[in-house]
């Protein structure tokens, strides 16, 4: 299975990170990704964050697995928006 990309905002010019079809995804070493922003991105999954980066700034999740995914209404980006 190939490597699948991981885009910012649907731009192909910023790949930010790859998604293996192992179900490990692993963001580029340049990128800066919260645990939050990563649960509001993947809402609907079970995720087990494997490699985080911590420095003065704060904790950045650098290596991931999808565990499963839920498809439902309301979860991910707006699932804590009421």
């Amino acid at each position: 299975m190939r490597d699948i990309p991981i885009l910012l905002n649907h731009d192909h010019q910023r790949i930010i990170g790859t998604w293996r079809g192992d179900g490990i995804a692993e963001f580029l070493p340049d990128q800066r990704i919260t645990k939050d922003q990563l649960f509001n991105i993947f809402g609907g999954a079970g995720i087990q964050v494997l490699e985080w980066l911590e420095d003065e700034t704060g904790e950045y999740v650098r290596k991931f697995q999808i565990l499963e995914f839920s498809l439902c209404p309301g979860a991910g980006s707006n699932a804590n928006n009421g």
